[in-house]
């Protein structure tokens, strides 16, 4: 059995039980009822996925039991197979959600073949549900790997540029995420298709000059020489109904950006050597890691281009402007690959925190993510040292001078430490060199707060030349202020 419970209602009994045995060989579920009030019992006890409706019932016309039946049980298909062949009826039918309208005499070929075509489309709609599901579920902003305001306010921005006829331009560094960006606002941007849209990417700067414009808008048959003889469909023309995501786009050469600032203006273009006019209707995301502004300035971007697709604007910070995203990021990393190379997980370990929040990610997010990716096949766990970083090539000045910090200032991992005073602080006593220490001795947090207060105070209140006076990194200082209360904690 196929799983599929089909409910015949069918006042001819012999046609009722003729029909319901063929349908039976076919693998399918069959309950027959020969009027439409024991039709609408059987549906109650037993919700079918296909209705074969005859309009000519005895207590009720066919199409009024369609209504309620589509009302009660909107995902069941309703076949009309009867003996009216009058055209209003048929689309009064169809407009009331029938599947198909059959007209008699019994046609079993006619029936088994649209009963297919109905298990067809069932199977397809909830694989596009379960897809879609599963996608929005994997770009959700609960499941992305959001671990600093910074970057919920990156998504945010994304979710207001979900509108499809919105082009967006993603900037930021290599390695930053921008793509995760694109899928994000493809996501929320395809929520009412109805199907599963598709996400085409596109790497610009991968394209050869010559081929950009065929490979974004297709070519006709014999276009060029070397070109396919049936032609070939663009990416842009695959995308239709979707997203298509044109990263590094700055690298696009000139006549390829003309082409493209046309297609955003008109959502028209012309295949290569075609004549034909083509129409798409795709949602348009550009990403880049050049400044365009300035590309525009050096007249190596169109400006009129950079105008039409800045129109939904989003910056991805580096990864070193994020320093509070390093370590869950990390973790996440050594996790996923864990599970996926069935290696033992690993914890890190106080230094290697230190280590890999000071270090600048020049490659960001990738970077972290191709590093975890190493240790966990090369190194073995379950603790990340800092003689892990060291082997990996981590640099070095940095994590000197993380250790010169130790012998001092705090680092950014033990100011976390919420450690409650064990007494309240005694008057303060003179001491060498100028500094005052109490004889019964003294709370360090509170003499630390002491000291950064007044700091912050003989700078200003400005914190990067009150970090700066302190020897520490902003980042730092604005967790200690953070712990003090001198800036709200979101």
């Amino acid at each position: 059995m196929n799983g599929i419970h089909i409910l015949i209602i069918e006042d001819d009994k012999t046609a009722a039980k003729y029909l319901a045995r063929a349908i039976e060989r076919e693998g399918y579920t069959v309950n027959v009822a020969h009027n439409a009030v024991d039709g609408m019992n059987f549906a109650h006890e037993n919700e079918p996925h296909i209705v074969l409706l005859d309009l000519n019932l005895p207590d009720r016309f066919g199409i009024d039991l369609l209504r309620e039946i589509k009302g009660e049980y909107p995902n069941a298909e309703v076949i009309i197979n009867t003996g009216i062949s009058d055209v209003d009826t048929a689309v009064e039918a169809m407009r009331a959600g029938a599947f198909d309208y059959i007209v008699k005499p019994l046609n079993i070929e006619a029936i088994t073949l649209t009963l297919k075509r109905v298990v067809e489309t069932r199977n397809l709609k909830k694989e596009n549900r379960f897809l879609r599901e599963q996608y929005e579920s994997l770009f959700s902003l609960q499941n992305v790997g959001i671990h600093s305001p910074v970057l919920a306010q990156v998504f945010e921005d994304g979710s207001r540029y979900s509108p499809r006829e919105l082009p967006v331009l993603i900037q930021g560094e290599s390695g930053t995420g921008k793509e995760l960006v694109a899928r994000h606002i493809h996501a929320l941007s395809s929520g009412n298709n109805g199907h599963a849209a598709p996400f085409i990417p596109i790497n610009c700067g991968a394209l050869p000059t010559t081929l950009a414009e065929s490979e974004l808008f297709g070519y006709a048959p014999g276009a060029f020489t070397g070109a396919e003889r049936k032609g070939k469909i663009g990416k842009i023309t695959a995308a239709d109904g979707g997203t298509v995501f044109l990263d590094e786009v700055g690298e696009l050469p000139p006549e390829t950006q003309a082409k493209l600032l046309r297609f955003l203006q008109e959502k028209t273009f012309f295949p290569v050597g075609s004549n034909r006019e083509k129409k798409v209707n795709v949602k348009v995301i550009c990403a880049t890691n050049r400044n365009l502004a300035e590309e525009v300035a050096n007249g190596n971007f169109r400006k009129d281009l950079f105008f039409r697709i800045n129109v939904g604007s989003i910056n991805v910070p580096p990864l070193r402007e994020r320093a509070s995203e390093i370590i869950p990021l990390a973790r996440q990393f050594l996790s996923e690959f864990s599970q996926a190379y069935k290696r033992q997980s690993f914890t890190i370990n106080r230094d290697a925190q230190d280590i890999l929040v000071h270090h600048d990610w020049p490659g960001n997010v990738r970077e972290l993510r191709n590093l975890c990716e190493r240790i966990v096949l090369v190194e073995e766990g379950p603790e990340l040292t800092d003689e892990h970083l060291r082997d990996l090539g981590l640099n070095a000045e940095t994590i000197r001078k993380i250790e010169g910090q130790k012998q001092g200032t705090p680092s950014p991992l033990e100011q976390e430490d919420e450690a409650k005073p064990q007494a309240s602080k005694p008057a303060p006593a003179p001491a060498a060199e100028g500094i005052y220490l109490p004889e019964s001795g003294l709370v360090l947090e509170d003499y630390i707060n002491k000291v950064v207060e007044a700091a912050y105070e003989k700078n200003g209140f400005n914190q990067s030349r009150t970090a700066r006076y302190l020897g520490i990194t902003r980042e730092v200082l604005r967790h200690r202020l953070k712990k003090m209360g001198f800036i709200e904690k979101k």
